[in-house]
């Protein structure tokens, strides 16, 4: 799982499609649902994630979680 993580022990989240109503979903429901603040959304597309050191040993599994949480993509913006 190294490779999953930089040095500093972050994730980060990239959106396919980047909206920053998207990214900012992404954030609320990560931190929702850790219950702390462990997502920060950087940009329209990158979601910064500081796994909780609770997670070390269970790395697979909080990775499922992210992974499983359901999150609806805004629409594509008119503008």
């Amino acid at each position: 799982y190294n490779e999953l993580r930089s040095k500093e022990g972050e994730l980060h989240l990239i959106l396919n499609r980047p909206d920053f109503t998207t990214a900012h979903q992404v954030e609320l429901m990560i931190n929702k649902h850790f219950t702390e603040n462990i997502a920060n959304a950087r940009s329209a597309q990158i979601i910064e994630i500081h796994p909780p050191a609770s997670t070390r040993k269970h790395f697979i599994y909080f990775i499922s979680q992210l992974e499983n949480l359901n999150i609806t993509p805004d629409n594509v913006p008119i503008v």
